[in-house]
């Protein structure tokens, strides 16, 4: 994701794997919360982006370069199609 393209309170996925030969995904989803939501950095570029872990109170930190991890819907079925046919990997 684009940090432009993320929206307070909706939902976005990370997909990730079990295993080392990435045979069984395992899909997490969370709420966007927002950027900093903690209060501002000392430095811009140690922003960090916010996320909840829906079904709990933790907290999922990203840095403007992870954001990439973040799907929404649409990235999260073209991950999984990328996975059904056999070409995933761990780079998005």
């Amino acid at each position: 994701m684009r940090s432009a393209d993320l929206k307070t309170g909706d939902t976005y996925f990370v997909l990730g794997y079990e295993d080392d030969d990435l045979s069984r995904p395992i899909v997490s989803s969370y709420e966007y919360l927002g950027r900093d939501v903690h209060g501002p950095p000392e430095k811009l570029e140690d922003s960090l982006y916010f996320f909840r872990l829906l079904g709990s109170e933790d907290e999922l930190e990203l840095t403007e370069s992870q954001l990439n991890l973040a799907l929404d819907l649409s990235g999260l079925i073209e991950a999984l199609e990328r996975f059904r046919l056999g070409k995933h990997n761990l780079s998005l």
